[in-house]
């Protein structure tokens, strides 16, 4: 899912969309393979607890007896599935990233001749 800037601004709490941002390019690029890879962590964490919070407000909707706590629970519902998504994109753009980076780290130099 594509999503510009302004919109996660809105979204976002500010180290949500730091996070948002560092995985933009050319701010990923500029991120060592240890960043990277804490990025990756937290970028998981955050696409898990989105999810949960989705499946929390569906089925906070689905139990709630009156229209005006369905209403609340559909506009929460709304929110975490735009964040899940969200940071779903953010995660899987740092991996790329972390699997360009190990490829280029894994490459064997070429010999140097005979010793």
């Amino acid at each position: 899912m594509d999503v510009d800037l302004e919109k996660a601004r809105k979204l976002c709490s500010e180290l949500e969309f730091q996070l948002f941002k560092d995985s933009l390019h050319p701010d990923i690029l500029a991120l060592s393979e240890e960043r990277v890879r804490k990025r990756v962590g937290r970028a998981q964490e955050l696409c898990a607890l989105w999810q949960s919070r989705m499946q929390m407000e569906q089925q906070r909707a689905a139990q709630s007896p009156t229209a005006s706590t369905r209403r609340r629970a559909t506009t929460g519902f709304v929110t975490a599935e735009l964040k899940a998504a969200l940071f779903s994109g953010v995660l899987q753009r740092f991996e790329t990233r972390l699997a360009q980076m190990a490829r280029k780290t894994k490459t064997i130099p070429k010999p140097l001749g005979e010793l």
